[in-house]
């Protein structure tokens, strides 16, 4: 990745983002006329990655849950996630924030973008966690489920296999140990 110094600042109405093109009309039409709404109503925040020049890309966080009986099953939890968490502390749900949304100005794509993005926001809800949260899932889109899987996500369930979407998790304790 060419050498860009990237900060990462939180949406306001003063950030011109007309300019940014991901080249997904859904994610373009969110930034510009959905997100701030969706901030004003607390429903989710979204954050620019910028550098001097531009908006080289955006992601929007949601709090979420994951729900013991969406997942593959409760076996599954058992041994996979639970094994990782003390037996009194098991709950039917688990803390979690979503991913709702992350777009790369099209200039930069497949230079490692995203994924620092998603190394950042381990770090920032794993190793220095912000609020009591255990995972970071996402509704990925079919074309890019294998980079979330690339990235450490796992799928929830198969009940969305035939769906445009796929709820997938990252277990942030993997970060703290």
């Amino acid at each position: 990745m060419e050498n860009l110094n990237f900060k990462i600042v939180r949406l306001d109405q003063g950030h011109m983002v007309h300019s940014f093109d991901c080249d997904d009309i859904d994610l373009n039409d969110f930034l510009r006329n959905d997100s701030l709404k969706q901030q004003e109503q607390l429903f989710g925040v979204t954050y620019l990655l910028q550098d001097q020049q531009r908006t080289a890309a955006f992601f929007t966080l949601i709090n979420d849950k994951i729900k013991l009986e969406e997942g593959q099953s409760r076996n599954y939890w058992n041994t996979q996630i639970g094994k990782n968490i003390p037996y009194n502390k098991r709950r039917k749900d688990y803390p979690a924030v979503k991913l709702g949304r992350l777009g790369v100005q099209k200039e930069l794509k497949n230079m490692g973008i995203g994924t620092m993005i998603l190394r950042y926001l381990k770090n920032w809800f794993g190793t220095n966690s912000k609020t009591g949260c255990r995972f970071l899932t996402v509704d990925a889109y079919t074309q890019s489920i294998s980079f979330y899987q690339k990235n450490g996500f796992k799928y929830l369930t198969d009940k969305d296999q035939k769906k445009n979407t796929r709820l997938l998790y990252f277990d942030l304790g993997t970060v703290c140990r």
